[in-house]
């Protein structure tokens, strides 16, 4: 839910009541604290953390073999001793970093560790490297997963219903067990209007922490709840921006600590773009950007890094950001905000100084977006619905994420009124559990879909193609390969016979044709429809159409059953570096590609 946990070991009994009597403080600053006396249960847990950062905290008691076991651990941010006996040997925490401390106070520990969370929450929103350099802005080779989160949240933004309620019910639903968090939940019930989006930002509370999490890792449920109060912060943004003066210019830093890795990439980058996801702060003082990329923990796998931008108000500009310090529960900080989605250029010179921290020049883009790109337009339009939550299921399905698909599409029918978007969202519905291997379930959509489609529109309506080609498709997993033809056959039919046939389903029915040929072991025939539906996707897609690498890997396939090795590699090796830029990180298809390169590369040394 969080970025952030705590996690607390200790081994006194007498002092359990005295944490729980504190817990409230530590929700205060992060919702998930958990409680353990057991060394050996303790680390069993760290070891299954995985998306959030762990602060750890020990007391009673804390051996060499604790601060060994738990120091090398990479989710883990920060180690507090607390209440330690007199005989505690402090030289013995000299060799570990993450030691920020004893402390004989809770008051103190939770200063330090509220100062430790704003650390790390502002160290977590790191960018994404776009491109290598400026001029390859222009191609396609970009970070798939830029174009998709890009996508996502333009439709987010563009969604105008009111999910306040919403909003409220599913915070209520993920803090039932936190009384601290509920009470800020009735608040923002009571109090909270558009207007006052920003200062819920700045007030830094479980809701700004639920934003960050939910932006970084692209949780879909998280940010879909949320949509209303990102929205709402992002036109507060673009209203203050539209205010400000057009002809001012304005020195603007931002300093965060990035792991070494993270940062050679940036210097590997220069002269490249820069995709924040989140929300951005900068701020007008160099002394507050200084205090967020002071290494002062020596900690050797992070480097300290101060962004400095020159920002002026350009009609050309990527992103709204405005000045907030007026909105902000922190007016001493200076601070500006950026709304989510900014691109920046990195600028080609960077500079190390004495004070340790390396500075970063970055300047503001006139790519608005990545939809200049071809593949990131062609999915734009392909997706793009006068329902809202259709599109997002549409880009659910691009994306490969199946659940999300079904949650969005059964919304959508919930509310959806006209005859042709409803036949559609029970076909994709049909899709989806085609999708599971769930048959029947899938048929009764697809029965569902030319049911409706048949109260208005004629046996042979190009419309009704693509319920067709998706039974088709039902009967060929069934191995009933006469009744896969017959579909894939009509589907392919009725659109030759439109005014304008659509080449790309046409791709699509081709391929699947092809797909029946090899269930029945004609390999030469399959490869010929492959190259048929190839042809026609290289005509009407961009060359990183996600479908123009699955023909190259259905090509390949076919090749390698007719012993044509060398050819079927390239054709599979060319599947895999494009899928690698045209869908998100672990797609199915991706790992498929992946699996089946090796494959054949396998086969080949094999004859050797």
């Amino acid at each position: 839910m969080e970025n952030c946990l705590v996690v607390w070991l200790f081994f006194s009994e007498e002092e359990q009541w005295r944490i729980q009597e504190k817990k409230p403080d530590l929700q205060h600053i992060i919702h998930t604290v958990q409680i353990f006396t057991d060394t050996s249960a303790c680390l069993e847990y760290l070891n299954t953390v995985s998306d959030e950062i762990v602060f750890f905290i020990v007391s009673s008691k804390c051996d060499e073999e604790i601060l060994t076991a738990t120091h090398g651990l990479t989710q883990i941010d920060s180690i507090y001793l607390f209440d330690m006996p007199n005989e505690f040997r402090a030289e013995l925490i000299t060799n570990y970093w993450k030691v920020k401390g004893i402390f004989s106070e809770i008051s103190s520990l939770i200063d330090q560790l509220k100062k430790d969370v704003r650390q790390c929450e502002n160290n977590l929103t790191g960018p994404v490297f776009i491109t290598s350099s400026a001029s390859s802005a222009a191609s396609d080779k970009q970070n798939p997963n830029v174009m998709y989160t890009q996508l996502f949240q333009q439709i987010l933004l563009r969604m105008t219903d009111n999910g306040l309620n919403e909003m409220i019910e599913y915070c209520r639903e993920k803090y039932k067990d936190n009384p601290v968090i509920l009470g800020e939940i009735l608040t923002i019930e009571q109090q909270y209007t558009g207007k006052s989006s920003i200062w819920w930002y700045t007030k830094e509370s479980f809701l700004y922490r639920m934003l960050n999490k939910a932006l970084r890792i692209q949780d879909i449920d998280t940010l879909y709840a949320i949509r209303t109060y990102i929205r709402h912060l992002h036109e507060q943004l673009v209203q203050l921006y539209s205010k400000s003066d057009s002809c001012s210019t304005t020195t603007l830093y931002r300093g965060q600590l990035m792991t070494n890795s993270d940062f050679e990439e940036l210097k590997q980058n220069q002269g490249g773009l820069l995709f924040f996801s989140n929300f951005l702060s900068f701020s007008e003082n160099l002394s507050v950007a200084k205090t967020f990329a002071n290494n002062n923990s020596n900690d050797p796998t992070k480097t300290g890094v101060i962004f400095a931008l020159q920002a002026n108000h350009s009609p050309t500009n990527n992103v709204a950001f405005a000045n907030i310090h007026q909105y902000s529960c922190f007016e001493n900080e200076k601070e500006w905000l950026f709304s989510i989605g900014s691109i920046f250029h990195i600028g080609w010179r960077m500079k190390f100084n004495n004070d340790g921290i390396w500075y970063v020049k970055l300047n503001l883009t006139n790519e608005r977006n990545l939809q200049s790109l071809g593949l990131a337009r062609h999915i734009s339009n392909f997706i793009k619905s006068q329902n809202l939550l259709i599109e997002l299921g549409k880009l659910m399905w691009e994306m490969g994420e199946y659940e999300q698909t079904e949650k969005f599409y059964r919304k959508a029918l919930e509310t959806e009124d006209d005859w042709r978007c409803r036949s559609g969202i029970l076909n994709r519905l049909g899709m989806i559990y085609w999708k599971k291997n769930e048959i029947e379930q899938a048929l009764h959509f697809y029965q569902q879909a030319l049911t409706i489609d048949r109260q208005h529109l004629s046996e042979n309506d190009p419309s009704m193609s693509s319920i067709y080609n998706n039974l088709g498709l039902l009967y060929l997993n069934q191995g009933k390969l006469n009744e896969a033809r017959e579909n894939f056959q009509r589907a392919c039919q009725l659109d030759l016979n439109s005014i304008k046939p659509r080449k790309e389903w046409l791709g699509s029915y081709y391929n699947n044709m092809a797909s029946v040929f090899a269930a029945e072991e004609n390999h030469s025939k399959a490869l010929f429809y492959h190259n048929k539906a190839f042809k026609i996707r290289r005509e009407v897609l961009p060359s990183t159409h996600p479908l123009i690498a699955l023909s190259h890997n259905n090509i390949a396939i076919s090749l390698m059953r007719l012993n044509r090795l060398s050819e079927a590699f390239e054709h599979c090796r060319i599947a895999v570096n494009i899928a690698s830029q045209s869908l998100p990180a672990m797609h199915e298809d991706t790992i498929l590609y992946q699996e089946n390169l090796d494959f054949i590369r396998q086969s080949m040394q094999s004859k050797i």
